[in-house]
């Protein structure tokens, strides 16, 4: 019980203090508060090296900067570091040893390699963690040089025992300036200067990327490789600071909290220079904006950045492709100048559908947007969808704007594809509709029966024909009128009464552009109504001996429906209002006595007049048309 009361304690202390026990990884430069520095050095390889005047300047300056830290280190630099401390080279000790070992492994400087040095380094038992830089001035062939290289090694031992090394070479311009104060500001750079990155390695998943090429021209830019190179960060603002400081960057305005924000191109170019790089190209800065790890960096700062076509902004996207939009201020993102394979840039053919958005399209290059002959509203895209044409673009001269009017869902017009876009043709319909209309149907004084008014159903079955798809059309069509008679026609005692309707009309029918598949339209109607009773008939049923009185009455009908299509299939309601009319029927040839024998029967007239009254009504259909 004991022994598990010990281990839960040791558990939670372990648990708590975890932080103790992974300590963040040192860097050069520092980047917390932790690192002790020690400047090694000046390193000789011969003792004749410690008696020119200048070996003296150096061992003092390396001196001056470890007992007057606030007065040569950056701030930022002071306040990342717990102190530091200068150790002299002695000939025969271990470091002798260890400078050996590493000027022995080449004989040129930039044939060092990082990882060799950092094992030899590394292997040391007496070496603590921390960072560790040893400085030697290259002989010399005149005692007042215009200039003096520096050459060593910047050594970051982490407390795992792991370290990390890097060989340095730097040229100290001695001309027209005191040889302490050029010194001094020389190791200052050194301590400021990031290590010389290995190009990092990013990764696109997407080879190929929709972009603007120009304020105009768009397409697909496709990379040869997933992969890219480049530092890991921009240049930090602290660093770029230090390197004007010291006189090895000329003066810079500079903003920006983190990263380094400059307005001149010049400016930026230096920096990365003074890093033995170069500016990213502007295919490099469109594919890190477009990763998170790259995004996240560049939002910092708005996502501005330069690139070596001497521009500066960021990539916004517009149709879903990538724009580049130039900026004020840019952050400063370099990588080595190595040569990658260049992208190559296809352009959208004709018709391609760049974007839609709800029911709004844009074609990218539509091949009638500069064609003055075409100046149609209404177009069909793929085989089905009806679309009317809106403005251009207003930044975009090559897109023009569409918007869906029916068949919205077509599968055969897909974003990012091209697209067939033809005129509408002429359309066809035939139709069945219904309505009622009001009729009043009076009796002969003379007559025992009562005149009455009956609302009666109205089935139309018409043709439209038109020179478009839409507006103005024409045609012509019959009506059927179902009169309830027969409780006034007791078993044919006083004939019967029959209507035909004839009809000529017009029509004009647009779009209603907000719901597509829904269409408005006005309508107007010239009816041809005769309605006939017979007033003479034989019992033997020869029609040919009937005689009949006709009442013939025109109107004017005028109409609204809203319709909606599914495919070839139009259903559509509304309503139509008609001027009405009356007529007395004819009586012609009818005798107005009344008898009867065994041959003929005789009726006389049982209705005088009838009357169609004016109103509005309710009106539902359907068409098919083609």
């Amino acid at each position: 019980m004991k022994n598990s009361f010990v281990f839960l304690s040791v558990c939670l202390c372990l648990l708590f203090n975890a932080p103790a026990f992974g300590k963040e990884e040192y860097h050069w430069p520092p980047k917390d508060g932790e690192h002790v520095i020690t400047l090694l050095g000046p390193i000789y390889e011969a003792g004749r090296e410690t008696k020119v005047p200048l070996f003296k300047a150096l061992e003092q300056a390396m001196t001056a900067i470890v007992e007057n830290q606030q007065t040569h280190l950056p701030e930022f630099y002071q306040q990342h570091i717990a102190g530091m401390n200068h150790q002299l080279f002695r000939p025969g000790y271990s470091n002798d040893e260890e400078w050996g070992s590493i000027k022995s492994l080449s004989s040129k400087a930039e044939d060092y390699d990082s990882e060799r040095i950092a094992g030899i380094l590394e292997s040391s038992e007496y070496r603590k963690p921390g960072l560790e830089m040893a400085i030697r001035m290259q002989p010399l062939s005149n005692q007042n040089p215009d200039s003096v290289n520096l050459e060593g090694y910047r050594f970051v031992l982490q407390p795992s025992g792991k370290g990390q090394a890097e060989w340095f070479t730097e040229e100290v311009r001695m001309k027209g300036r005191e040889a302490g104060d050029a010194f001094r500001k020389a190791l200052v750079w050194l301590l400021a200067k990031p290590f010389t990155q290995a190009q990092k390695s990013f990764v696109l998943e997407s080879e190929k990327v929709p972009l603007w090429k120009g304020k105009n021209t768009a397409g697909t830019l496709e990379f040869a490789d997933k992969k890219f190179t480049a530092d890991a960060e921009p240049i930090r603002k602290e660093t770029a600071k230090a390197c004007v400081q010291t006189r090895f960057c000329p003066e810079i305005k500079m903003e920006g909290d983190e990263f380094v924000l400059v307005s001149n191109f010049t400016d930026a170019q230096t920096i990365c220079r003074k890093f033995g790089r170069e500016l990213i190209d502007k295919d490099t800065l469109l594919r890190l904006s477009m990763i998170e790890e790259g995004s996240n960096l560049l939002d910092k700062e708005n996502g501005a950045a330069w690139h070596s076509g001497e521009e500066m902004g960021y990539f916004k996207e517009h149709y879903g492709h990538k724009e580049f939009i130039q900026a004020e201020t840019g952050a400063v993102w370099c990588r080595l100048a190595k040569q990658e394979t260049s992208p190559s840039f296809t352009e959208h053919p004709a018709n391609y559908l760049i974007d839609r958005t709800g029911l709004s399209l844009s074609v990218y290059q539509s091949v009638y947007i500069s064609g003055t002959d075409r100046t149609d509203k209404y177009w069909r895209f793929g085989k089905s969808m009806v679309v009317s044409k809106r403005d251009q673009d207003s930044e975009k001269a090559k897109i023009q704007k569409f918007w869906i009017l029916d068949n919205a869902l077509a599968q055969d017009v897909q974003e990012k594809t091209v697209i067939d876009i033809s005129t509408l043709p002429r359309q066809s319909s035939i139709y069945v509709e219904r309505n009622t209309m009001d009729f009043v149907f009076q009796c002969r004084p003379e007559v025992t029966c009562d005149s009455f008014e009956q609302s009666v159903p109205v089935n139309r079955i018409g043709y439209f024909f038109s020179g478009g798809f839409f507006g103005p059309s024409y045609g012509f069509g019959f009506i059927q009128n179902n009169v309830d008679y027969g409780k006034y026609n007791d078993k044919a005692k006083f004939g019967t009464v029959a209507l035909l309707n004839l009809y000529i009309d017009t029509k004009f029918e647009l779009p209603l552009e907000l719901l597509p598949g829904f269409r408005w339209s006005l309508l107007g109607r010239l009816d041809w109504i005769n309605l006939t009773q017979t007033v003479s008939n034989t019992p033997d049923g020869d029609s040919g001996k009937e005689k009949k009185a006709s009442a013939s009455i025109l109107q004017l009908i005028a109409g609204a429906k809203l319709s909606y299509m599914l495919g070839p299939v139009e259903l559509f309601g509304g309503a139509m209002a008609n001027t009405g009319g009356s007529e007395d029927y004819s009586k012609s040839g009818v005798n107005s006595d009344v008898y009867e024998s065994s041959g003929t029967t005789y009726y006389k007239v049982y209705f005088e007049k009838v009357t169609i009254k004016s109103g509005v009504a309710p009106l539902i259909g359907v068409a098919f048309k083609w």
